[in-house]
C-alpha cells in the first residue's frame, strides 16, 4: 500500500504484516494522486511533478515528468500506453509511459479535474470542481455524456471523487455539498 501525505512524503506498507516498509520524502508538494501500472507506481503532486517507483526494488522515486499544473488524478490509458492526468488547469493530459512525453492534451472541464475512473474497457468518467461528471469514450476521447445539476439533479458544489461499480453499471460521485450521488445505467 502506497500512502501520500501533504508534506510530500510517501510511505509504503506491507498490508499482510501491517508493517512500514519504507518512508521517504519525494518532494515539497502535496501528494495528490498515486497510480500503479504493472510494476511501476506513479505519484503526482501539487507542484506538477510525477515520480516513478519500481516495485521490484522500491528504490528511490525518480522524476518521471514535470507538467505545468498541479496534478489531482492519475489513471492508466491502455490505448496509448500512457498515464492519463487530471490537472488544476482542467485538462486531461496523456503522457507516454515509454517517453514521458505528452501524446494528448484536451481541455476537459472548466475547473480542476479531481477524479478519473474507468467504467468499463471503453469508457471512463471524470469529475471536477465545476460540479460536472463527464463520461468519455476511451477510444475517441470524446465526451459521451454530461451529468450535472439541474438536468440530472447532481451536485451543487465541487465533485471530489468517483467510484465505479461495473457489475451494477453504476458510478458513485462524492462532493463538497456533502452528497453522494449514485448514477445508474451509465
Amino acid at each position: 500500500l502506497f500512502v501520500g501525505a501533504g508534506d510530500g512524503t510517501v510511505s509504503i506498507w506491507n498490508t499482510k504484516k501491517f508493517e512500514l516498509i519504507k518512508n521517504y520524502k519525494i518532494s515539497d508538494g502535496k501528494i495528490r494522486a498515486i497510480k500503479a501500472v504493472d510494476q511501476l507506481v506513479f505519484i503526482g503532486n501539487s507542484e506538477g511533478q510525477i515520480f516513478k517507483i519500481e516495485l521490484s526494488d522500491l528504490g528511490k522515486a525518480n522524476l518521471f515528468s514535470n507538467v505545468k499544473y498541479a496534478i489531482y488524478s492519475l489513471e492508466y490509458l491502455p490505448s496509448k500506453n500512457a498515464l492519463l492526468i487530471g490537472d488544476k488547469n482542467a485538462h486531461l493530459t496523456a503522457l507516454s509511459l515509454e517517453t514521458s512525453k505528452t501524446v494528448l492534451s484536451i481541455p476537459a472541464h472548466n475547473w480542476p479535474i479531481y477524479g478519473i475512473e474507468w467504467l468499463n474497457e471503453n469508457e471512463f468518467a471524470t469529475c471536477s470542481r465545476d460540479k460536472i461528471v463527464k463520461i468519455w469514450d476511451a477510444n475517441s476521447m470524446e465526451v459521451k455524456q454530461r451529468l450535472c445539476f439541474p438536468e440530472h439533479k447532481g451536485h451543487l458544489n465541487s465533485i471530489n471523487n468517483l467510484v465505479a461499480i461495473p457489475s451494477k453499471k453504476m458510478l458513485v460521485s462524492i462532493g463538497d455539498d456533502k452528497h453522494i450521488c449514485v448514477w445508474s445505467q451509465i
